[in-house]
Order: C-alpha cells, then sequence, then structure tokens
C-alpha cells in the first residue's frame, strides 16, 4: 500500500515534466505501472493542429498574395487522439492511443497538448522511477543528462557529481591525447618507431 501510494506520487511528479533523453523509456514505464495498479475510468479526446509555417498559419503567402499549397487555411496538419483515462491513488492520468486523422463523434476535451505546470520534484522523481523500475535508463541520465545547479535532492546531487566527474575525465582524455598527437607531430616520428 505504501510502496503503491509512493510509486503513484513519483509516477504524477515525474509525468509533469518526462525526461527528454529517456523519453520513451518513461513512457514504457508509465504504461506498464497504470495498466498495474491503476483502474481505468474512461476515455477523452484530443485534438493536435499544426500550423503552416510557409504562410505563417493565414493560408496565403505574404510576398505573394496567392494561396498557400502547403496547407488548407493555415493548418498544416491536424489529428485527433484517444485518451485513456486512469485514476491511481487519487491522481489523474492519461495515456494515448493510436491518434486518427477524421474528426470523432465525441466530445473534444483538450485542444493542442495537455499543460502540465511543472513538480518541483520532477527531476527527482524520473530519477528514482529509473533506479527502481529501469537500472540502465538511470545510468543513461546519471552519465549523459543533469541539472545546472547543484541539488539538495539525494539522487539529483549524485547525477550532477557524477556528470562532472566523467566529463571532466573525457576532458582529460582528450587534452592528453591531443597532448600526444602534438608532440608526435612535433618529433615527425611514425608510431612504430616509438621507443615504447
Amino acid at each position: 500500500m505504501i510502496f503503491e501510494r509512493l510509486t503513484a506520487w513519483l509516477l504524477m511528479a515525474a509525468n509533469t515534466c518526462p525526461p527528454y533523453l529517456e523519453k520513451e523509456r518513461f513512457y514504457v514505464i508509465k504504461k506498464r505501472l497504470l495498466r498495474r495498479y491503476a483502474q481505468d475510468i474512461g476515455s477523452e479526446w484530443q485534438r493536435i493542429v499544426h500550423y503552416c509555417w510557409a504562410c505563417d498559419a493565414t493560408g496565403v503567402y505574404a510576398d505573394t498574395g496567392e494561396d498557400c499549397h502547403r496547407c488548407d487555411g493555415g493548418i498544416y496538419q491536424q489529428f485527433w487522439v484517444p485518451l485513456t483515462v486512469w485514476e491511481w491513488e487519487g491522481f489523474l492520468f492519461h495515456s494515448p492511443g493510436d491518434r486518427t486523422w477524421f474528426e470523432p463523434d465525441a466530445e473534444i476535451k483538450y485542444q493542442g497538448k495537455i499543460q502540465k505546470q511543472r513538480h518541483y520534484f520532477s527531476h527527482e522523481a524520473v530519477l528514482w522511477l529509473f533506479l527502481i523500475f529501469d537500472q540502465k535508463a538511470f545510468l543513461r541520465m546519471l552519465r549523459y543528462n543533469r541539472q545546472s545547479m547543484f541539488s539538495r535532492y539525494p539522487l539529483s546531487a549524485l547525477q550532477w557529481i557524477v556528470f562532472e566527474v566523467w566529463h571532466r575525465s573525457l576532458t582529460a582524455q582528450r587534452r592528453l591525447f591531443n597532448a600526444f598527437q602534438g608532440w608526435k607531430n612535433r618529433q615527425g616520428t611514425d608510431i612504430d618507431d616509438m621507443p615504447f
């Protein structure tokens, strides 16, 4: 019970700002947790519209006044997505289905992407979920992604330290290699002629 409540809270916090580098793996964890613990309470629809950049979403080129041949009245592409609504420990989650290109008969609840205010604990929550459910993604997040400042949260602080040490050692290796290449070029010797 406590594990489920804590995991639901972590997923809610992490879902407000999913990680950029490991987004697909995050959504695999989310889907697996929702199917196992959450209750499906219905579905809603979302409409996504991509506006045309060629005519600035007007449908007419500004310089020539001709109709834009890339879009339909300023809309480059639009589609509808069914969202399954899940309830878990008092938190609501949405998981998208396959997009459709035809407008459904049901009410469209969301126009555009669902906007969520970023939770203060979102980055740390992502790290905890990866540590518990996907250790490979956790290790990758430690080495290749970090927050800009040192954090008071334990995994974010660990991530900051690992990232700094990892990248400083790579920088030192590059400098050593470049110094060796410079020495080799100044000596005019071939690698095979070296005494060691």
